[in-house]
């Protein structure tokens, strides 16, 4: 137990933590150590095969853990347990992209695929459920030229935004929470080659931003209907600047 200032009553030293006695505050377990009792006066060896990093872990068995309360105000008990693990599997050589979350819980990955040996280079486009299922996979484009996925986005309405960045420039496309392409806007401006294309999307507004071969940085806004807004250009005043 501990007993804070003012107190009438003590209090069982919560899970993650230990007492011995005397105690204004319970101690958190140490490092290598854990506990999932309250009321304990010391904390037990992390079991073989199990990290308890940091300590004051509640339940590392059990996949879950969480701090004393008032002592780490941000603890989720939830965190640092693997929900689920996917391997993409595909028939070339294959580089993640970018991954993005809707409002269900289900997760958006883009990736590009390469076979280069065949003179084929494609982006493709996987959604997964909330809990791991793999719902749909998309080829988003299929080109003779090396391709990337970069710049991914999801609107409210569940339409994912995903950006493709190419030797000659770049797209983006609207996808449906189905995996139908809906439209796209294509554009012959070849960024930077360590640039990356930038795309969010907020309310009805798409944006997106690139730095081309020149150095010059683009800002254009679309409507989710793929009509330009505005753009604005920042023109490198230096050699290499971005």
């Amino acid at each position: 137990y501990y007993c804070t200032t003012g107190t009438t009553a003590p209090t069982p030293c919560p899970p993650g933590t230990f007492c011995q006695g005397s105690n204004t505050q319970p101690v958190p377990c140490d490092a290598g150590t854990f506990n999932r009792n309250f009321s304990a006066t010391s904390c037990s060896q992390c079991a073989a095969g199990y990290i308890c990093s940091p300590g004051g872990v509640a339940d590392y068995v059990a996949g879950t853990y969480y701090a004393a309360p008032s002592l780490y105000a941000c603890a989720n008990e939830s965190g640092g347990a693997v929900a689920w693990t996917r391997e993409k599997t595909t028939n070339g050589s294959y580089v993640a992209g970018t991954v993005v979350t809707d409002v269900d819980g289900s997760a958006y990955v883009s990736g590009s695929v390469s076979r280069a040996s065949m003179g084929d280079y494609q982006v493709v486009l996987t959604k997964y459920s909330a809990a791991g299922r793999e719902m749909w996979t998309s080829v988003l484009s299929s080109e003779s030229a090396p391709v990337a996925a970069q710049g991914m986005a999801v609107a409210s309405t569940g339409s994912v935004y995903v950006g493709i960045k190419r030797e000659s420039g770049w797209s983006v496309l609207r996808v449906s929470s189905c995996g139908q392409e809906e439209w796209r806007v294509d554009h012959a401006d070849p960024l930077e080659s360590q640039a990356r294309l930038g795309l969010a999307v907020g309310g009805d507004a798409v944006l997106v931003a690139w730095t081309n071969v020149s150095g010059s940085t683009t800002v254009r806004q679309y409507t989710i209907d793929d009509k330009l807004v505005w753009e604005q250009v920042m023109i490198a005043e230096a050699a290499g600047a971005r």
